[in-house]
Formats: C-alpha cells, structure tokens, sequence
C-alpha cells in the first residue's frame, strides 16, 4: 500500500481506555479508500463517563445478551464480546459472574438501547447514547433536558446523518518505535496487519502516561470478527472494543454558546440513563477532564 508521509493529530478521551481519564495523542494515517471522514480533524471527547456508569451498562448488555441467545460465551457471540470488553475495562470476575446469572434467571427489567438526537446552541449536532428499560420515558426526561438548556430533541435521522458509526478497537502496541509519527516501516506493518483483519483505517497514539497503542478503525458490523482476528489469530493484547460516533464535519461556536452547550451536556450526562453523548464542536470541551 502506498505510504502517506503526513500525519494529523489529535486529542481525545475514552471513556473504556483502563477506566481511567487518560489523553491520548493519536498520530493518524488514512489509508486509501478510507471513507470521507478521515481526513477530518478529529475532536476532543466529552468529559469520560463515571466508571459506575461504564460496569453498569456491560452488567445491562450482558444480562440481555444471555437472555437473547444463553449464557455459554461458545455459542452465543454477542456474549462472548462483552465478557471481553469487560476484561478490558477491569470489571471483577464475580461480577461478570452475576450479570450472566442474572440473565440466566431472567429476573428484572429488560434494557434497550436507545439513541436521542438533537441540536443544541448554536445549531450543534448532539447525539445521546442511553441505555433504558423504559424507552418513552427517558426519550421525555431528555426532550425535557433539551428544552430547558436552549436545544431540542428532533425525530430520528435528524442528526445521525451528521456522523458515522464505527467500530474503535484498541490495542497494546506490538511494535516499538520512539518516532512513530515517522517510522515509516511501522506504518506499513499496521496497515498490513488493518487489512489482514478488515479493518478500514488504522492509527496510533500514546497515554499521558507514555504508554503506546494501536487504533483500528471497522463498520460496526465488523467489529466483533476484528477484534476476534486481533486478538485470537494475531495474539494482540485488547484494550478497548467499542462502537463510536464519527462527526463528519465540525462547528464552531462562540464562548456564549459554548457555556450554553456546556450546561447542557452536563444536565444530560447526570441522567441515571445516560451512557454518552457525542457533538460535533470544534475545540469542545475546552479544559481537561479527570476522575475524581
């Protein structure tokens, strides 16, 4: 594959990355054919979700995917995924134990996923990822939200549109380079590798701590058969496996717009239902968010 030398940077927050508020430098390289978001500019995240908030909805996710398809991980995919993902964001072996137990007695309300979306100040586009056992109600509390904050929630389409769906599956970094932004040959053994597994697009990146990893990047539809040849067939260490929400283009607002934007996102991310929300801000948020 044809080798790019310019790289674009960019800082964000993972909510699933070791549980932990860790910023991460991605140094990205789009590959050819690589969809029309990837030579945008990504953004920085929202503040990380609580980790209460993280084990919460896998505990939801795993509870629903026994009592869809059963509780042995060998036969039930779906299952098998999320026990994965739980391990990569440290969740205890006795709770991931009880979720699959819980789902067994089919015991409690049943959850879905359900995605809000709506503009806020400024004509931003904002998405809310939830996860509910009553989805007429949470949809209201929302539109509620929305309305008091200066925005409000549109049918659905009415924002998706402004994104893309992904599949964002981090890994340890199984090659060593000091200069990743301009080794070259690292570069192109990642895009192999990106191929080989069918991943659309690949990047790399290190922690606050220094600690490097690999990003690849897949259609959601993939992301569970790539995580899968990652980790079963090229023995890479997960760290992450989640699905995402791309902007496709960026605003700009103005300082007074953004404080609005600020309080409602704050407003929203406080609701009991809420797993995350995405915007499309340019430069937004502007400080640093931590765990306390």
């Amino acid at each position: 594959m044809a080798a790019c030398k310019c790289f674009s940077k960019f800082v964000f927050f993972r909510d699933f990355f070791r549980l932990s508020a860790l910023t991460m430098t991605v140094y990205r390289r789009s590959m050819a054919g690589h969809s029309k978001w990837a030579n945008i500019k990504f953004k920085k995240m929202h503040r990380d979700i609580a980790r209460a908030k993280i084990l919460g909805r896998l505990h939801k996710e795993i509870v629903a995917a026994v009592r869809e398809s059963g509780p042995d991980p060998t036969l039930n995919g779906k299952l098998e995924h999320l026990i994965e993902r739980a391990k990569a964001t440290n969740m205890a072996k006795d709770k991931i134990e009880s979720a699959i137990k819980s789902g067994v007695k089919n015991t409690g309300e049943v959850s879905h996923n359900l995605l809000i979306e709506g503009h806020g100040p400024g004509g931003c586009g904002i998405l809310v990822d939830t996860l509910t056992s009553n989805k007429i109600r949470t949809r209201t509390e929302i539109k509620t939200l929305f309305a008091r904050n200066g925005g409000h929630v549109g049918d659905e389409g009415s924002v998706s549109f402004m994104y893309e769906h992904k599949g964002i599956i981090n890994i340890e970094n199984i090659w060593v380079s000091s200069e990743i932004d301009e080794n070259e040959d690292l570069i192109n053994k990642a895009e192999e590798l990106a191929i080989d597994v069918g991943a659309e697009d690949v990047q790399f990146g290190n922690t606050a701590d220094n600690s490097r990893f690999v990003q690849f990047i897949c259609a959601p539809s993939d992301l569970i058969q790539v995580s899968n040849e990652l980790t079963k067939e090229n023995s890479c260490t997960l760290l992450s496996a989640n699905l995402e929400y791309l902007p496709q283009t960026l605003i700009e607002l103005n300082e007074n717009q953004l404080e609005k934007v600020h309080r409602l996102l704050e407003r929203i991310n406080e609701h009991e239902d809420v797993i995350k929300t995405y915007d499309n801000i340019q430069n937004y948020p502007i400080e640093t968010y931590e765990y306390s």
